[in-house]
């Protein structure tokens, strides 16, 4: 495992420089759906995350969002989202994350949010912990949802099922002190795990944008699970929702 954590590190930092080069220049993209976009950046960094892993595991299962799939068999894998929050890039704004997570035998080993203009390293080893920039992390101890922030997304297809969309989002609005949307789930996931948000959830989210923020704060104290309250299953799982654990049942019950 040793070797896997030095990879996902040196993948994590070389696709970041990727990202802050393309960042400051022109940038090319293209619609993948109604409002999903890619770009040369995304497609760059995965390029260069892949190729490193390739060299070192050729026989691992590689799981990324530009060239995904619908079945896996999670024995040796990587998952990556070589850039979260592609709508933030585009408009130049700083939110955006590289998510890699390493499964073995169905478990998550490692998990790795890096947030490369804010220069913020978020890693969580099964067993270990959580961790920012080398620093032990774990959630927040607030208990009262009056007090609380949380943090959510709207999925791409949100025109399909905006009606009860809009009724949690309502929900959670008037039980708290705030929300806040940033658009990058990897990041938000990781903000869950060093105490910035209290609780995040979403809907539709894919195994590239969780992979990585589940074991962040799983490591960190807190607690993931679908809206039911059943274990969140990577790949099949459509619901999300991640919190310090105190709050977990009463933000539950409000998404009812």
């Amino acid at each position: 495992m040793k070797e896997r954590l030095k990879i996902i590190k040196k993948c994590a930092l070389e696709a970041g420089e990727i990202l802050k080069y393309y960042y400051s220049n022109e940038l090319h993209t293209r619609f993948k759906g109604k409002i999903d976009m890619v770009t040369d950046a995304d497609i760059s960094s995965q390029e260069k995350i892949i190729n490193i892993i390739r060299s070192e595991f050729p026989h691992d299962e590689i799981i990324a969002e530009e060239n995904s799939k619908n079945t896996y068999n999670f024995k040796s894998t990587w998952i990556i989202d070589p850039l979260d929050g592609t709508t933030n890039f585009i408009h130049r704004l700083p939110w955006f994350a590289i998510s890699i997570a390493y499964i073995k035998d169905n478990e998550i080993k490692i998990g790795l949010v890096y947030i490369p203009l804010l220069n913020e390293f978020f890693l969580a080893i099964k067993g270990e912990g959580a961790f920012l920039n080398d620093e032990k992390i774990f959630v927040s101890k607030e208990d009262n949802l009056e007090k609380c922030l949380v943090g959510t997304g709207f999925p791409y297809s949100i025109h399909e099922n905006y009606e009860e969309i809009v009724r949690r989002f309502k929900n959670i609005l008037i039980n708290v002190r705030g929300i806040r949307r940033p658009g990058a789930a990897a990041q938000d996931l990781a903000y869950v795990a060093c105490g910035r948000f209290d609780a995040f959830y979403e809907d539709g989210l894919k195994p590239w944008d969780v992979a990585a923020g589940i074991l962040l704060v799983s490591e960190a104290g807190g607690k993931v699970t679908d809206y039911d309250g059943n274990e969140y299953i990577i790949g099949q799982s459509d619901q999300i929702l991640a919190s310090n654990f105190l709050l977990h049942d009463k933000i539950m019950k409000l998404l009812s």
